[in-house]
């Protein structure tokens, strides 16, 4: 792959969302295979109201405070997957994330909340 090229998304919609019991994701297939989920759809599947972006890092710096987060995997979200989806007659600039580190960063919440860092209202 050229560096700096924006991968374009092959399937995928915000329209049309995967669904996982009362969760619902926009998720994306782009054309070299990787799969990502919209970083805006992230901070709704946890019931934030938020416009940031980047909330699930924020969140994780946040619980790092109290308890350690993997090093990976907050260098891994603090960096976007960059891709573009059609839009009318041209394209739309997209960011996301892997879903693998997705599951890793639910992972890290749920062991915060365990080990009693969280807040009830976190």
């Amino acid at each position: 792959m050229e560096s700096g090229k924006i991968l374009t998304a092959v399937f995928g919609s915000e329209a049309q969302k995967l669904k996982i019991n009362n969760i619902s994701f926009s998720c994306y297939l782009l054309e070299n295979g990787q799969r990502v989920l919209l970083k805006t759809s992230i901070p709704k599947t946890f019931g934030y109201d938020g416009k940031s972006e980047n909330w699930l890092f924020e969140f994780l710096m946040h619980i790092n405070r109290q308890t350690p987060v993997e090093p990976v995997i907050l260098e891994a979200l603090s960096k976007d997957i960059a891709f573009q989806v059609k839009s009318g007659d041209g394209f739309a600039k997209k960011s996301g994330i892997s879903p693998n580190l997705f599951v890793e960063a639910c992972r890290a919440i749920v062991k915060a909340n365990d080990d009693g860092f969280l807040y009830m209202s976190e």
